[in-house]
């Protein structure tokens, strides 16, 4: 749909707005619009805050930024949004059978902790006490990801933070997580981001004020 973007000092409200059968209509329909705000599911899923934290930082910017780096943060956050919509059909049994928060903020932190190493699904079902495909599943359920897109995730997340504090260049965040090719992390990061590296690093070097 065609849209405006009038650029404001601050962003209260994020809408969402679909009017297609297929999300409203069918068998797997939601029965009422998603209302309120973001908390319950930054609960359920710790990539929300930073989504968050990065549209917040957009709006506090004196300019407007690139296009491409609003729509790439527009497009993770509903379509994350709407995954955890459709979600509530899951029934309570399949719901119970993920993993606990903790389990994965420890993974999360192990993670982390080892940007350099390659991180094997085997290790992580180790660390959570479970056979490797049991561990897969269940982590999928808890976070929609595969172990594999998690690891992924978090490291072009710590790239991400580093590019955002203007200190570091594409490159140097890259090595910073064990990517030594630059074509190869700009893919990783629009698969998750849907934008450049490098359009992160510009939004943050011309940000007043933030560094």
């Amino acid at each position: 749909m065609e849209t405006t973007l009038v650029w404001r000092d601050r962003a209260e409200l994020v809408v969402l707005y679909d009017e297609s059968d297929s999300f409203w209509g069918g068998e797997n329909s939601l029965s009422d619009p998603i209302v309120g705000d973001y908390l319950p599911l930054v609960r359920r899923d710790p990539h929300f805050a930073r989504l968050i934290e990065m549209f917040f930082a957009l709006c506090r910017q004196g300019d407007q930024p690139e296009p491409e780096f609003v729509e790439g943060i527009g497009i993770a956050l509903a379509s994350r949004t709407l995954a955890h919509a459709r979600s509530r059909g899951v029934s309570s049994r399949e719901a119970r059978s993920g993993l606990p928060l903790d389990t994965v903020d420890e993974i999360a932190k192990y993670i982390d902790e080892n940007p350099h190493d390659a991180i094997p699904t085997t290790d992580l079902a180790r660390k959570a006490g479970l056979s490797p495909d049991h561990f897969a599943r269940r982590f999928k359920i808890t976070t929609k990801m595969s172990p594999k897109q998690f690891v992924l995730r978090r490291r072009m997340e710590k790239v991400r933070e580093l590019l955002s504090t203007g200190n570091y260049n594409v490159t140097q965040a890259g090595q910073e997580v064990g990517f030594h090719d630059p074509s190869h992390l700009n893919r990783c990061f629009r698969n998750v981001f849907g934008c450049s590296p490098m359009t992160v690093l510009k939004a943050a070097l011309v940000a007043p004020g933030d560094n």
